[in-house]
C-alpha cells in the first residue's frame, strides 16, 4: 500500500507536510505530489520515486492535478493506494475527481481517500462535508476534533479514527545557564485568527517590565508579518535585538532551530494537534501555551511536562516564563519530561500500525459512489469578472494561492485589465507570476488601485484587517461596495466560505473620504 499525499500549496511547513515527512522516515510507502514547485523539499526524498511537482502555471488546475496524481499512482505497481490531500479545497477537488473517474473503471486497482482535519476551525469540517461521498475514512488529530466529527457525521462514526502522529527524536537543545537570556521560540504561521500572534509583542513588553532577559526567535511567515514588525518597533523601550524573524523554514532548518532554544511559546486561540509543539518537545524544549480544548490540553500537563496559561492572559504568560527563569531546576524538569512524553506517546510503530490498519479496513469494503459536487473557485471568479467590467481599472489581487492564481490567469487574458499582485509571504523575495512581480501588501497605496480582491477562502478577514490598517481608515471609509459570494446550495456545506470583493476609494493617510 502506498500513501499519496497532495501537499500544501505555498512555502510554509504545514501539519500535513510534517506528517508526510515523518512518515517517509519510517517507510518508503509515502509519496508526495507538490502543488508548488518552490516548496522546500527535504534532501531525504528521492526524485522520480518519492515525489512529483506541479508546474506553477498549472498547479491550481484541478483537472491537471488529478491527471498528474493518476499518472503518479500508475507509476507504482502496488495493488492499493491511498490519497491524503491537504485541507485546501483544490487538492480535495482534484482527489474527488480522480476517485470519481477511478470508480467507473472496473479493472482498476483499489483507490481510497482519507479526509484529514488538523485544525479546529470551520473550514476543514466544511471541506469534509462537501466531499464526503468520496471519502473512505476521516481522521482527526485531537479528542476534541474527534468528538466534533462524530457529532457532525453521526452516520459515519465507524469511519472516524483518532490519528496520532509520529514525532522523531531530534537533537537536544542546549542546557540553560542560570541568569543568561532565555531562548524563546515561536514556530508557525503568522496569522491572527488562530495563532493570535499579536500577543507576542505584548508578552515581550511584560517580560521587559519584569526584568527577564530573553531572545525571541520567530520562525514562519504569514499575513501578520509586517504588522508584527511594526508592533515590536512600537514598544518604545524594547530593543529590536531581543527578537529575530527567521522567516519560512524548511523542515531541516526548523530542526536546527529547535536544537538552539529552551522554551517553546504557543499563543494560539485554536489548534488541532500542534505539530510544531510536539516537535519542539521532542528536542527537549519546555512548552508554555495558552489553554486550548483541542490538542494543547491533551499534550501539556501543567507543572508536569510544561506550563499552561488561561486563554488570553498576557501577564500570566510572562509570569510563567519568569517562574522558570528563577527556578533552574523546574525548567530542567519540565524540559526532561516534555521529551519523555513525546517519545512515549508518539512513536513510529504505533503511528504506522494505526494508519495502516485504518486504511486497510476500507479496502475490504465496497466504496460508495462519489456524488457530483460543485466547484466554488470558478463560481467566485465568474462573480468577480462580472463585477469588474469597467475598463482601465487598476486591480490589486491579494493572495497567491490556488484562487489567486486562477483569477490572475483569467484576467491575464484580458489585455485591458491592469493588475498588481500582493502576498505577505512572497512580497519581499522577488517572486513573479505570469511576469507580474508579487509585492508586499504594505506597498498597496503606491499603486493607486481601484479594486482590491481578497483571493482566499480561509483568511479573508485577516486580509481585510490588514488592508484597513495599511490605509489607516475604518471600514466605513474604505468600503464602497461589499459583495459576499453566495453560498452553494449543497446542504449549506460552505457556510464558512465567504470570499470578499472590495471596491475601494484609495485614501492617503490623514485624508478625509471624498464622496
Amino acid at each position: 500500500m502506498n500513501f499519496f499525499f497532495i501537499v500544501p500549496d505555498g512555502l510554509n511547513i504545514s501539519g500535513l507536510l510534517t506528517w508526510a515527512l515523518n512518515l517517509r522516515s519510517i517507510t518508503n510507502k509515502c509519496k508526495l505530489l507538490f502543488l508548488n514547485q518552490d516548496s522546500p523539499l527535504p534532501g531525504s526524498f528521492r526524485p522520480k520515486k518519492d515525489f512529483r511537482k506541479m508546474d506553477i502555471f498549472s498547479s491550481h488546475d484541478v483537472n491537471k492535478i488529478a491527471n498528474k496524481l493518476e499518472q503518479f499512482i500508475k507509476d507504482f505497481s502496488e495493488e492499493k493506494a491511498v490519497i491524503i490531500p491537504t485541507g485546501g479545497d483544490s487538492a480535495f477537488e482534484a482527489a474527488h475527481l480522480l476517485i470519481e473517474k477511478w470508480h467507473l473503471r472496473k479493472d482498476s486497482q483499489p483507490l481510497r481517500l482519507i479526509g484529514t482535519i488538523f485544525g479546529d476551525q470551520d473550514n476543514p469540517y466544511n471541506i469534509i462535508s462537501h466531499y464526503e461521498s468520496s471519502i473512505s475514512t476521516i481522521c482527526g488529530n485531537s479528542t476534541e476534533i474527534i468528538s466534533k466529527l462524530e457529532a457532525k457525521f453521526p452516520n459515519r462514526k465507524n469511519d472516524i479514527f483518532h490519528w496520532k502522529p509520529y514525532i522523531p527524536s531530534r537533537s537536544l537543545s542546549p542546557n540553560w545557564k542560570k541568569g543568561s537570556p532565555l531562548q524563546l521560540l515561536f514556530a508557525g504561521r503568522l496569522d491572527e485568527k488562530a495563532k493570535k500572534v499579536s500577543r507576542l509583542p505584548k508578552i515581550c513588553k511584560e517580560l521587559i517590565s519584569l526584568g527577564v532577559p530573553f531572545q525571541l526567535n520567530i520562525a514562519g511567515s504569514g499575513p501578520e508579518t509586517d504588522s508584527m514588525i511594526r508592533s515590536f518597533k512600537n514598544l518604545g523601550e524594547f530593543k529590536e535585538a531581543n527578537v529575530r524573524f527567521l522567516g519560512a523554514l524548511s523542515s531541516d532548518e526548523l530542526s536546527t532551530v529547535f536544537s538552539t532554544n529552551h522554551i517553546f511559546v504557543l499563543t494560539s486561540k485554536s489548534e488541532g494537534l500542534p505539530m510544531a509543539l510536539l516537535e519542539a518537545m521532542s528536542s527537549g524544549l519546555c512548552p508554555i501555551a495558552m489553554e486550548i480544548p483541542s490538542g494543547v490540553s491533551e499534550i501539556i500537563s501543567h507543572n508536569k511536562n510544561g506550563l499552561l496559561v488561561p486563554q488570553g492572559d498576557i501577564k500570566a504568560f510572562a509570569l510563567e516564563i519568569k517562574k522558570v527563569f528563577l527556578d533552574e531546576q523546574l525548567l530542567k524538569k519540565l524540559r526532561k519530561r516534555s521529551l519523555q512524553f513525546v517519545r512515549k506517546n508518539y512513536g513510529a510503530k504505533e503511528h504506522f500500525n494505526l494508519l495502516f490498519s485504518n486504511a486497510s479496513k476500507y479496502f475490504s469494503q465496497k466504496p460508495s459512489v462519489p456524488a457530483k459536487v460543485q466547484t466554488f473557485h470558478n463560481k467566485f471568479i465568474a462573480k468577480v469578472l462580472k463585477t469588474i467590467r469597467k475598463k482601465n481599472q487598476k486591480i490589486g489581487i491579494f493572495g497567491t494561492g490556488m484562487l489567486g492564481r486562477k483569477l490572475v490567469d483569467q484576467l491575464y487574458q484580458q489585455s485591458s485589465k491592469r493588475m498588481e499582485i500582493f502576498d505577505t509571504s512572497l512580497g519581499e523575495k522577488n517572486y513573479k507570476y505570469r511576469d507580474i512581480r508579487i509585492n508586499s501588501p504594505v506597498k498597496m497605496p503606491n499603486f493607486d488601485l481601484d479594486v482590491i480582491i481578497l483571493a482566499t477562502s480561509d483568511f479573508q478577514n485577516e486580509m481585510l484587517d490588514l488592508v484597513k490598517g495599511i490605509y489607516k481608515v475604518n471600514s466605513k471609509e474604505i468600503i464602497r461596495e461589499l459583495i459576499s459570494i453566495a453560498q452553494t446550495d449543497i446542504k449549506n456545506a460552505w457556510k464558512a466560505f465567504r470570499d470578499v470583493l472590495l471596491e475601494i476609494k484609495i485614501l492617503k493617510a490623514g485624508q478625509e473620504n471624498e464622496e
